[in-house]
């Protein structure tokens, strides 16, 4: 169509192309040090796995019930909480209630603490093996940013077969499996010497080095760490195939005696 002027009314042509908008990126958000810090703490944790000690509670297993001394205090004080505001003397039963709750409750402490520790026994002084589990967890705490990831999950795992070695003790006979007492040295020194020393040693070859180790034989510090923690691993293993062995034969001879009562 042409206006009266003789000019075109309309522009022929395709319209230019609309230019396609730009996708906003998100801005970038500051690296915080301490953030990774507490990433890097989080994650070597979860490679060392639970600490030693806790293995030790758990494996020792919940303590029976409470003995008889405790549940006399705890009804005895229970009764005379409820029978105080009937009482003439309403302070005295009330604190006494209160006492006899309170010495309840230390009594159950110190029972399940008694138990904790018997299941040790076997292994030696269940206060010294205590004390050698809490000295490596820290130990451990402070060095592990400083040890390989393939050493952390060796020691985790090294960790979770010690403490079956040491709750499968503490529940043997060790007359019946005829056991070396070789064996139990053997644990006891592994949470006090064997395994803090081979951390420490490699952490302080890599320390004046500067992390480049190299031993005789052409091998790194940590290929050397590393076999060092196998190495004690499958020997805590062998010690429990023992264990487990030995009961075996235990069934057995027990068997052939029943039956030797015909």
């Amino acid at each position: 169509m042409t206006d009266p002027r003789g000019r075109d009314r309309w522009v022929a042509g395709e319209l230019p192309a609309r230019a396609s908008p730009r996708r906003r990126q998100p801005p970038l958000l500051p690296t915080s040090t301490r953030l990774i810090e507490r990433l890097e703490r989080a994650n070597r944790k979860h490679l060392v796995g639970r600490p030693l000690t806790a293995a030790l509670r758990a494996g020792a297993g919940k303590p029976g019930g409470p003995p008889p001394p405790v549940l006399l205090m705890l009804v005895g004080g229970i009764a005379l909480l409820v029978s105080a505001p009937f009482s003439s003397a309403t302070i005295v039963f009330a604190a006494a209630g209160v006492a006899a709750l309170a010495a309840a409750a230390a009594l159950w402490r110190q029972h399940r603490a008694a138990s904790r520790d018997d299941s040790l026994t076997r292994v030696g002084d269940a206060g010294e093996l205590q004390r050698d589990a809490e000295c490596f967890d820290d130990y451990l705490e402070e060095v592990s940013r400083h040890l390989p990831q393939a050493a952390l999950t060796t020691l985790a795992r090294t960790k979770e077969t010690l403490a079956r070695v040491i709750t499968a003790l503490a529940a043997a006979d060790l007359d019946a499996i005829d056991l070396a007492i070789e064996e139990t040295f053997f644990v006891r020194e592994m949470v006090a010497r064997y395994l803090p020393d081979a951390c420490r040693h490699y952490v302080e070859a890599t320390a004046v080095s500067g992390g480049c180790v190299v031993l005789e034989d052409g091998s790194t510090a940590e290929q050397s760490l590393c076999r060092q923690l196998d190495l004690l691993h499958a020997r805590l293993e062998r010690t429990l195939a023992r264990i487990a062995d030995g009961r075996a034969q235990a069934l057995a001879r027990h068997e052939a005696f029943v039956r030797s009562k015909k």
